[in-house]
């Protein structure tokens, strides 16, 4: 078990001009060779250009007080046959405290939810057909006398987050398109501080996110936090260079944590922090590249002659980046969890040429570990390291 988080130890750029041991005069004929790693030197950090914010970083929910919202619902009888069931229907909503208009379909009408505000109250108009056969039928669910509770609570959910309905459930965490959009646009800007070894509410507090978009702790993860202490809990790994959402997302596994947007029945949007053992599908650690992987990130593929002999995992991995200048991250807490250490992995590769990627993948499947080709919310392709399900190839 990994006890501290002192195993990631990229390599600045300076320290690694000795590694290339020149076997001929030409660049082919080099042998790459890597020695320990010594350390790396502390660097100030460079203001960002921007003018600096502060990240609201929130223990309570915000937004949880349902707005003012009136909830009209509208009955239109396909046929004059209907109208016994429109009286039941309507005497049952009036009840529920849903008094609906009932009135016989015209062509031009069509079933539907929609919502407007006006003067501050949020008004949600429901229009839904009422059948032949007693339904009250919507474009997404149709209703019977029989399951009206279910019809309630439709309506209810309507009433407190208003017509896109309750988020949990639904594509892309129940946000529209332009929301969605939204989140994404903002989480795709680039971290431009270094937040490595600081406290991990103090690194989310320095994130820079608008103060539109905060970012909430549940109380689950609170409690988790609570639980690790302080000095287990801050940063291991540098984020700088990052998008914020991959930044964000890599700083929170260290942690077994993640993170997903959220919409409150007020209509804000914020992120909420929350352990990865929960239901809520959690926003990823990078995605899928869109293009091939020779296309995303070429320099992995270009090929060279290697030999590696009793050569320090951490170090090779450190060389790599600093060679092709793709950042690798790890998923520290997945690995310490199968009880791979990581200081204590040494590598060797037979004398050949190779390519950098296929280098990678040959020394982290024999350590237990998988690596992927992954870009951020800004198109910027890093390695991404997870421990294997089922033990290192060939065990």
């Amino acid at each position: 078990m990994i006890h501290s988080r002192r195993l990631i130890r990229f390599a600045h750029l300076g320290s690694l001009c000795g590694l290339i041991l020149c076997g001929t005069a030409t660049a082919w004929g080099q042998l790459y060779t890597v020695k320990p790693y010594r350390g790396r030197q502390p660097k100030s950090v460079t203001p960002p250009s921007r003018p600096t914010s502060t990240t609201r970083v929130t223990n309570t929910i915000r937004g949880t007080r349902t707005p003012q919202t009136v909830v009209s619902v509208e009955l239109l009888m396909e046929a004059p046959g209907t109208s016994y069931e429109a009286q039941r229907w309507a005497s049952q909503l009036s009840k529920l405290g849903y008094s609906p208009q009932v009135r016989t379909r015209r062509s031009v009408d069509e079933p539907g939810v929609s919502e407007r505000n006006v003067r501050g109250v949020r008004k949600v108009d429901v229009v839904a057909v009422l059948d032949r056969r007693g339904r009250v039928v919507l474009p997404s669910a149709a209703f019977t006398l029989d399951n009206l509770n279910e019809f309630r609570s439709y309506l209810d959910e309507l009433k407190k987050y208003g017509q896109q309905g309750d988020p949990k459930g639904q594509p892309l965490w129940g946000l529209t398109k332009t929301q969605f959009g939204t989140i994404f646009g903002t989480l795709s800007l680039e971290v431009e501080q270094e937040l490595k070894n600081l406290p991990l509410e103090t690194a989310l507090g320095r994130l820079n996110l608008p103060e539109d978009i905060p970012v909430q702790i549940s109380k689950s993860a609170r409690a988790w936090l609570r639980l690790q202490g302080q000095d287990k809990t801050t940063v291991a790994q540098s984020v700088a260079g990052f998008s914020h959402g991959t930044a964000l997302a890599i700083m929170l596994r260290e942690q077994n944590l993640g993170f997903r947007p959220r919409r409150t029945p007020s209509g804000e949007l914020e992120l909420v922090v929350e352990p990865l053992n929960s239901d809520a599908k959690l926003w990823p650690v990078g995605w899928e590249p869109k293009n091939a992987p020779i296309e995303t990130a070429p320099i992995l593929f270009k090929l060279l002659p290697v030999n590696l002999q009793d050569v320090g995992l951490m170090d090779l991995l450190a060389t790599i980046e600093a060679k092709t200048n793709i950042p690798m991250r790890l998923d520290l807490d997945g690995i310490a969890r199968q009880r791979i250490d990581l200081d204590e992995i040494r590598v060797d590769h037979p004398s050949r040429t190779t390519s950098w990627s296929l280098l990678i993948r040959r020394v982290t499947a024999k350590s237990g570990l998988v690596r992927e080709l992954k870009i951020d919310e800004g198109g910027r392709p890093f390695i991404w390291i997870t421990p294997m399900k089922h033990g290192p190839v060939g065990q």
